[in-house]
């Protein structure tokens, strides 16, 4: 069975139906390394604790990026995601994307954070931490031509909206 455009994968929390799982589908997130990834991330954040809800509509293939620096990218946001949301109350992580855009949105505490400052190199708002995760998503989004990164924040949620401009 192939992708078909369209297809959306939801991983439930842990407290859903369990006739109603459903776990990442390899048919249905169609680059092996992206799939590999959101298991691994599914599964340290419910392990943690965090209702992970994701929802994906992408061909994977029809985008014009380097999957290993693209894996990366998806993977630091993830794991600062799955880092916040563990320190809160009400620990939720989103991942949702629409055409190219893939936004990954997560509870968060420090509602004081500056959005500016997080990109800055060295800069982390985590003990031991080097501070150079976002800001090598920010490299990243810079040198290409074809992606943004748009980060916001509400009183809930803290967000990161990567676009993909052009696809093949």
């Amino acid at each position: 069975k192939q992708f078909l455009p369209g297809q959306t994968i939801l991983i439930p929390d842990k407290e859903s139906d369990k006739k109603d799982q459903r776990q990442a589908n390899p048919r249905i997130i169609n680059e092996p390394g992206i799939y590999s990834l959101l298991n691994n991330k599914y599964f340290k954040a419910t392990n943690a604790g965090i209702k992970f809800d994701l929802e994906f509509f992408l061909d994977l293939t029809s985008l014009k990026v380097n999957n290993y620096k693209f894996s990366r990218v998806i993977g630091i946001l993830l794991d600062n995601a799955i880092e916040e949301a563990e320190k809160c109350d009400e620990k939720i992580i989103r991942v949702k994307n629409h055409r190219a855009i893939i936004k990954i949105e997560n509870t968060y505490t420090n509602k004081d954070v500056n959005i500016d400052d997080i990109f800055k190199k060295g800069f982390s708002g985590k003990e031991n931490h080097s501070g150079i995760g976002l800001w090598e998503v920010r490299k990243y989004v810079k040198n290409r031509k074809n992606s943004d990164l748009f980060t916001s924040k509400n009183d809930k949620f803290f967000s990161q909206e990567l676009t993909i401009y052009d696809t093949k």
